[in-house]
């Protein structure tokens, strides 16, 4: 059921429509993309094998597998959905036309930048994606989206809106999720990304897309927001979900071997369906239920969050791979937590040095969000514009 444009769930403030919960979490599962990269030289042989050949691979512990699975289960398919929710929000706040503008310099912009930064870098080849597919398919999610509300057309948001128009439906996305794990998903859990841009992926667009969708069809039912993700049942939903990714641990020796037989496949994919979507609606229910005001500390990882995401994977590997080379018997978990926090205050510095108050923050936040603008004349006018941008880069 679609509400009126102008109500607002009630947990949202109503002064400035912010939803300080997603902020957070948007937030918290893109600094956790720097803990799952951190744990890549243990979970991906191939990175040790191209940075240390002469050490022979190392298998993942129980606990790395753990947290890499979990990590990876739900995070992306919440980030799209997230994504949807905000671009949804801003369609309706300022229209298909500015909105695929901002996104054509914080999403495609960004993009392109990096792209040849990181070429420049590594020596790879212009166009080899590596961690930023996310934003490669996000912009084309965006002109979707935009051209859609363009020309007024919202059926498949109106069908998705069935599943949020009560609480007891939510559970009924198992079925779609637990299908598009099966047939879009290699082995149930593992997403086909496209590494480079040329590269369809057809099966992770598809797979992510409709989370996209499913983002905009919350965001048009956000009055059921404080009915939907109460804090027991979200509570519950976030147990089921890591109950889930336990399952997978088990499951996963199995369905990667050739000689599978498909009903492990079809078990598996409602197991993968829960994980992904119970720890996601878990989250956004207790987030969304205990983070209820903004505070400087929020603004501030909410802004570092999008150039961390972009920054982080080259120095994650760099400092995992140094410090497993100078102690090879270092517990996996030590290495991860250490580089997980290293990784993270290079990032850190490496924004306030190259980008909080230089132009490139016009790539992350926006002209009117920062510090440098030209002309210096106009700042003013802009930081009281009505229609300032404030839905974050993720949307």
């Amino acid at each position: 059921m679609a509400i009126q444009d102008g109500q607002v769930a009630s947990m949202t403030d109503q002064s400035t429509a912010r939803y300080h919960g997603l902020d957070a979490l948007r937030a918290f599962a893109m600094f956790l993309g720097v803990v799952l990269h951190s744990a890549l030289i243990y979970v991906e042989p191939v990175v040790m094998a191209e940075l240390l050949p002469e050490t022979a691979p190392v298998e993942p512990s129980l606990g790395v597998s753990i947290l890499s699975l979990w990590i990876h289960l739900w995070r992306m398919p919440l980030f799209f959905l997230l994504a949807g929710f905000f671009a949804e929000m801003a369609l309706h706040r300022r229209g298909a036309g500015p909105f695929l503008y901002d996104r054509l310099i914080r999403i495609l912009g960004t993009l392109v930048f990096f792209l040849a930064v990181f070429a420049l870098m590594t020596g790879q080849d212009f166009g080899t994606l590596d961690h930023l597919w996310f934003l490669w398919f996000l912009w084309w999610y965006c002109v979707a989206a935009g051209g859609l509300h363009r020309l007024g057309w919202g059926r498949h948001l109106s069908a998705l809106g069935w599943f949020f128009a009560q609480r007891s439906r939510v559970l009924w996305l198992i079925v779609p999720v637990a299908v598009m794990s099966l047939l879009l998903r290699e082995n149930t859990v593992v997403q086909i990304i496209p590494i480079v841009l040329w590269d369809p992926a057809w099966q992770g667009f598809v797979f992510n897309i409709l989370f996209f969708f499913a983002g905009q069809a919350l965001w048009r039912n956000r009055a059921r927001l404080p009915e939907i993700l109460r804090p027991m049942p979200s509570l519950c939903a976030l147990g089921a979900g890591s109950v889930a990714t336990l399952l997978l641990i088990f499951f996963g020796a199995a369905v990667e071997t050739e000689t599978a037989p498909f009903g492990l496949f079809i078990v598996a994919a409602p197991v993968a369906a829960i994980g992904t979507l119970g720890t996601s609606f878990g989250l956004i229910g207790l987030t969304q239920s205990f983070v209820l005001r903004g505070s400087r500390l929020l603004s501030g990882l909410v802004r570092l969050a999008y150039p961390v995401y972009v920054f982080h994977l080259y120095i994650a590997i760099a400092i995992s791979v140094a410090i497993y080379a100078a102690d090879p018997q270092i517990p996996q978990g030590q290495n991860v937590a250490i580089t997980t926090v290293a990784t993270s205050l290079a990032c850190a510095l490496l924004y306030l040095v190259m980008v909080r108050f230089t132009p490139l923050e016009w790539l992350f936040a926006g002209w009117k969000n920062a510090w440098w603008q030209w002309p210096f004349g106009e700042k003013k006018a802009a930081q009281t514009d009505g229609l300032r941008s404030r839905d974050g880069a993720g949307g």
